[in-house]
Order: structure tokens, then sequence, then C-alpha cells
């Protein structure tokens, strides 16, 4: 039968004075710091960096969900021969269907909203 000084050396090898579930609660709390930061720094440069947004971008995202919200707009052949899937653009409908409905649908509203649903996109 090991005794409380061995079983304390069996969770203590590394000779750092933590035992095996102290370090594990450390490190998930270090993993969730280093995820916060890093959803912090990318949502700083999605609002912060002014760029252009990729022409492919716009006919493949923004321009189709446009389309499907007001019903004007310019869609590739790949639309109109429905071999694109609609779900990266419905993102962006959402948010410009919100717009509509609460009358806020000028250019450049819709515009700084597209770019948030970009980080989670």
């Amino acid at each position: 039968m090991p005794t409380a000084a061995a079983k304390d050396r069996t969770t203590d090898r590394d000779g750092s004075g933590v035992g095996n579930s102290a370090r594990t609660a450390r490190g998930a709390a270090t993993g969730s710091l280093v995820l916060a930061l890093s959803l912090a720094l990318r949502l700083a440069n999605v609002c912060l960096v002014q760029t252009f947004i990729h022409p492919d971008e716009t006919w493949q995202s923004l321009e189709v969900a446009h389309r499907a919200v007001f019903g004007y707009g310019y869609i590739t052949w790949e639309w109109r021969h429905a071999l694109r899937g609609f779900a990266h653009p419905m993102l962006f409908a959402a948010v410009y269907r919100a717009l509509a409905l609460l009358r806020l649908d000028d250019s450049p509203l819709i515009v700084s909203f597209a770019r948030p649903v970009c980080f989670y996109a």
C-alpha cells in the first residue's frame, strides 16, 4: 500500500510542487486567455483595418445577399445556374434584412455592418 508521501511524489514527478489537477486548471485558464485575446485581436482587426474588399468576396456573398433582400443587384453565372450554396450569403442577408426592417438600410450602414459579419463567417 503506497503511503501519502509516495502518492504526492507520483503527482509531483517534475518537481514543480504542483499536482496534476492544478496543472490542468492552469493550462485551461491559459488556453481560455489565449482564445479570448485572439478573438479580441481578430475583432479589432476587422473593425479597424481600412482596406479594400476583394472583388470575388463582393460578387460571391455581399451582392448575392443584397439581391436576395432588396430585389436588385448583379449576380454571376454561378448563382444563376445554382452552382453555389446560399449559406454564406444568407449570413449577410440576415443583417441586411434586419437593417431594412429598422429602416436603417442606407449604403454606409450596409457596408459597415457587413464587416463584423465577415468576422464570424
